[in-house]
Formats: structure tokens, C-alpha cells, sequence
């Protein structure tokens, strides 16, 4: 004679086994993939695209000693502020080796580098640009005293 309650219960014990090994290599899986999926990526360098849209944010603030009288200015023997071409310098310059490169709330890619001498009018020696991380254009590039870009 068969007892059942043997079999039903060698049955239920090896369905719970399989049941229980199963849901837990899913709840592996899932923490693996959304580990991977959850983590920052670090977006590529955009490009360094100095438009005369870049200029005409960077000449008054700070190119121009006569307007924003509290922003920091290039020293004029830089040649940053020389047209398009000066801008697109200075902005090649610190974006192929930065010092620091961050990730701006808003997306923004921010880069300080240390120019190793007096680029600004008050003796600064960072530069520092933000870049539209999908147009690669310029939003404004300026001296400052050290790196610290917002985070």
C-alpha cells in the first residue's frame, strides 16, 4: 500500500526546494542587473565646441574689465578672450588633461585645470569650462583660484 502523506510530503519538500533555489537566484539576479544598471556612468568628453554663442557669455563677464564688475577676468596677454579662436584654445587646452572633471548637478561637464601661471587679471591660475555634455558647446570658461566645480 501506498502512503500518501509520505509521498505529499517528499513531494512538497522537493518543490520547496527547487521553489525556494530558484527565487533566490532571481532575487541574485535582479540585485546583479540593478547594481549594474543603477550605478553612475561617466559620460565621454563631448567635445569642445567654443561657438559665438560661448563668446558672447565669456567677452562681457569675463574678458571685458569695464562690465561684471565681481567676475573673475582673463589676464589680456592669455589671448583667451581673442575671438573664437582664443576661446576654442583655452577650452582644448583644459579639456584634453583637466585637473578635475565633474559632473554638475544640472549634467553639465566641468573642468578646472591648474595652468601653472597667472592666467587672470587677479593673479588666478585655474581655468575652468563647462560644456553642454550633449553639444559639446561651451556654456562659459573663466580663471579662478583653485578647482571647484559645483557638485
Amino acid at each position: 500500500m501506498v502512503d500518501f502523506n509520505l509521498f505529499s510530503e517528499n513531494i512538497f519538500k522537493e518543490f520547496s526546494m527547487k521553489t525556494i533555489t530558484a527565487f533566490v537566484s532571481m532575487i541574485l539576479a535582479i540585485s546583479f542587473l540593478s547594481a549594474c544598471t543603477l550605478e553612475s556612468v561617466t559620460p565621454a568628453n563631448p567635445g569642445c565646441r567654443y561657438t559665438s554663442q560661448s563668446f558672447a557669455h565669456v567677452e562681457p563677464r569675463h574678458c571685458n574689465p569695464g562690465t561684471y564688475p565681481g567676475k573673475s577676468k582673463f589676464a589680456q596677454a592669455t589671448g583667451y578672450c581673442n575671438g573664437l579662436a582664443g576661446g576654442q584654445g583655452l577650452c582644448e587646452t583644459v579639456q584634453v588633461a583637466p585637473d578635475r572633471r565633474t559632473i554638475q548637478p544640472d549634467g553639465r561637464i566641468c573642468y578646472d585645470k591648474d595652468m601653472g601661471a597667472a592666467i587672470g587679471t587677479r593673479g588666478e591660475t585655474w581655468a575652468r569650462v563647462v560644456i553642454d555634455p550633449n553639444s559639446g558647446v561651451v556654456v562659459t570658461q573663466f580663471p579662478e583660484n583653485a578647482a571647484g566645480c559645483r557638485q
